[in-house]
């Protein structure tokens, strides 16, 4: 059975609405039977009463209240529409194919993605290691990853996990928001998950962060850090194959997250987009996402806010 599906993108205020275009844009792309809502300013105003908003805002230690505004919005909708299935992004995100592992998932509760791996503790829980074994050509080799997911590119096919990720980022007042909500639940295993691009080494696609190496971002506490870069970043060597982005080590990059918290200042964002523009991303990377993710000129002028 077909589901009714719907996806949010949270892109709330001047500051997002130009790099928030880019995501909004390429989801359409790849996803036109898909409806699409955007939180922006007038969405927000629209549910600001709603029972999920006013317990996140009735929360004055919770330090980040957008992201779980996103997730009690996407709830919202999905209760109001009745979707079976609701995917949320990121504003800073580019949609880089369909998401056919969100898409024709209808039996997990949350499809997720990985962050950078990394062991995090967030409250009276540590993000999991997984572990395992493949044995070739008689020898055995123990392998490992990080189990931390992200919280901005994901899906679910059960509302009532959004709810429970709320519940638990409000009564925690969690400095981490929804991700620390989200991260909670997933140990708690009290619904079915799937991570979709994890572990890394077993899977051939990236939705997420892993996409960029193990390199953890430029922009650090509001500072730029071009120098956190070396000769091994993944993200220079990107190429196109059958109208499809690969990492290099050949992974198809489903989705594109810069991961660089934006939020944190205008300047450091504009520093690190045009960083992105013109010293990282080469030209086959930006003609793609010109020409097959409708990002238009983003990516052949120098960004401004």
């Amino acid at each position: 059975m077909n589901s009714k599906i719907c996806c949010v993108i949270m892109c709330y205020g001047e500051h997002w609405r130009k790099i928030g275009k880019c995501a909004v844009d390429s989801f359409k792309k790849w996803h036109p039977d898909v409806e699409l809502f955007v939180a922006d300013e007038n969405c927000i105003i629209e549910y600001e009463d709603s029972e999920l908003c006013k317990l996140i805002n009735s929360h004055q230690g919770l330090q980040n209240k957008l992201g779980p505004m996103k997730y009690a919005i996407a709830y919202h909708i999905a209760e109001k529409y009745n979707y079976d299935k609701i995917i949320i992004l990121g504003a800073d995100t580019i949609t880089c194919s369909r998401l056919d592992e969100f898409i024709d998932n209808n039996e997990d509760d949350v499809l997720a993605s990985l962050d950078f791996p990394a062991q995090h503790e967030i409250g009276k829980i540590k993000t999991a290691i997984w572990e395992w074994k493949e044995d070739e050509n008689g020898i055995v080799n123990q392998f490992n990853d990080s189990a931390y997911i992200n919280a901005d590119v994901i899906c679910f096919n059960n509302v009532d996990a959004i709810r429970d990720i709320i519940d638990i980022a409000t009564e925690r007042e969690y400095h981490w928001g929804e991700q620390g909500g989200l991260n909670e639940l997933f140990a708690q295993q009290k619904y079915s998950f799937e991570v979709v691009d994890g572990p890394e080494r077993l899977k051939n696609v990236f939705y997420n962060a892993r996409s960029k190496g193990h390199v953890q971002g430029l922009n650090v506490s509001g500072k730029f850090h071009p120098n956190r870069l070396n000769s091994n970043c993944n993200m220079t060597k990107f190429y196109v194959k059958d109208n499809k982005l690969f990492s290099k080590d050949n992974k198809q990059i489903k989705v594109w997250h810069y991961m660089e918290g934006f939020g944190v200042s205008k300047q450091k964002m504009i520093d690190v987009l045009n960083y992105y523009i013109f010293d990282i991303f080469n030209e086959e990377t930006k003609n793609f996402f010109e020409k097959e993710c409708d990002c238009g000129n983003f990516f052949n002028e120098r960004y401004e806010d």
